[in-house]
């Protein structure tokens, strides 16, 4: 009896015919398995891959059996292109890549949007989930930014900015809308030209070498984006949700807690005087009263979790402690938990607060207590080694007439405050959403 089985040679045979016929069908079509355009302005676009139907299939490469002599045809699935279904354009030079700064907003229903450089025409922020009806002034943001303006001191920057912000949108007839509320404060003693003698070389402590290495890029002058001068639109944003926050009853107070390690005023000045063009770094405690029981989700977004990323996003913090802070970590539990009582009401109240205001990531009714570290100013009016861009060996000394703050800490007391008002606020609109709430008609 004949086998039906065809031999290898014959197998071969018709697997290659196949695959030629294939590949001669496939080719005639008129988009091919990958396209890429040059444009004028220096990116190369790369089209999507067409679906599989259309694709040209090469001939796949063939190997020979060493024993019989007969050619082979290897057989391998097309492979599918990783390509986006969109239009994706990249940089010519393969070893660039594309970055994008995101990350500019904080906040999930009462959220701030900042933008602008310290050197440039302005900046400004964008509040979006701001309640309609809320008395708002001009007046009202630009007392707040009063308290963080430069040069009202002789330990703070020289830099003479009024801050005098201007509200674009989102309020009328004195009061918000619940459109967004955009603000815009105009950079009006910007001085780029102190910056242009130190663009190449790597500054000791500050974000270039960081922000050259994702992004490729780096604004310079005062350090563009990273620079201290977008906290203004903070305290900016904090203005409203203070306002909002006085509506429930709550106020929110920060202060100088200590100095390079001293704590009273005339040990503060004393270290102040004698920095030699040196600086220094600080601490600020901020306390906020009156708030409810209840704020703050678990567990992702605990109310002391959400305050410590609020704070450890201004620029120079270092650190942040609530309650007892660290201390905790060197007594013993009888000594730090919070015993419980009734007040005069019947109410449960602790009777004590090293927890500093929350249980569990939800706020007890007691007064947020926090305190949050800052380093020492990265710019030293004295000379340090460093290197240039191309990683040349150099002497880093700041250009005569540079404007810097010898500590922060003094200056970063309003955005503490500010930070804390906008964490709370967004807490508050929070809550509403986390059981159901009967209203009388």
């Amino acid at each position: 009896m004949s086998s039906s089985r065809s031999s290898p040679q014959e197998e071969g045979r018709c697997s290659s015919m196949k695959t030629s016929k294939r590949s001669k069908k496939i080719a005639t079509s008129s988009t091919s398995f990958a396209k890429e355009k040059s444009s004028a302005n220096g990116f190369s676009e790369k089209i999507p891959s067409p679906p599989l139907s259309t694709r040209t299939i090469p001939t796949p490469p063939s190997t020979k059996c060493m024993t019989s002599g007969t050619t082979f045809i290897k057989k391998s699935e097309p492979k599918r292109s990783t390509s986006p279904p969109w239009r994706m354009r990249r940089w010519s030079t393969p070893s660039a890549k594309v970055s994008a700064m995101a990350s500019n907003s904080f906040g999930t229903l009462f959220r701030i949007t900042t933008w602008g450089e310290s050197h440039g025409k302005a900046i400004g922020v964008v509040i979006d989930g701001c309640p309609a009806g809320l008395p708002l002034t001009e007046e009202e943001v630009n007392t707040e930014l009063a308290l963080r303006a430069p040069g009202k001191s002789p330990h703070t920057s020289p830099r003479k900015e009024p801050d005098q912000a201007e509200i674009l949108s989102g309020l009328f007839k004195g009061k918000t809308t619940g459109a967004p509320i955009s603000i815009i404060i105009p950079n009006k003693d910007a001085d780029p030209s102190k910056y242009t003698p130190i663009k190449e070389l790597m500054r000791p402590g500050h974000a270039n070498f960081t922000y050259l290495k994702k992004y490729g890029i780096f604004d310079y002058r005062g350090g563009g984006r990273a620079s201290a001068r977008e906290t203004a639109c903070r305290v900016a944003a904090g203005a409203v949700a203070k306002k909002l926050l006085a509506h429930f009853g709550v106020t929110v107070t920060a202060q100088i807690h200590s100095i390079g390690g001293a704590t009273t005023e005339k040990e503060i000045l004393k270290v102040l005087e004698n920095l030699n063009g040196d600086s220094v770094g600080g601490v600020v405690s901020c306390t906020v009263t009156g708030l409810p029981i209840g704020l703050g989700d678990p567990i992702y977004e605990k109310l002391e979790a959400n305050l410590a990323k609020g704070m450890l996003s201004i620029p120079a913090s270092k650190g942040f402690e609530i309650g007892s802070g660290f201390e905790a970590a060197r007594i013993k539990g009888s000594e730090h938990n919070d015993s419980f009582t009734t007040d005069e009401s019947g109410n449960i109240v602790p009777t004590s607060n090293h927890a500093g205001g929350t249980l569990g990531g939800i706020s007890t009714g007691l007064p947020l207590d926090f305190r949050v570290a800052f380093k020492p100013t990265s710019s030293i009016a004295r000379a340090q080694p460093t290197v240039d861009t191309a990683g040349g060996a150099q002497i880093f000394e700041l250009p005569a007439g540079s404007r810097h703050d010898p500590c922060v800490a003094i200056r970063a007391v309003p955005v503490v405050a500010a930070m804390a008002a906008l964490n709370c606020v967004d807490c508050y609109l929070m809550n509403y959403c986390s059981k159901m709430h009967c209203y009388s008609s």
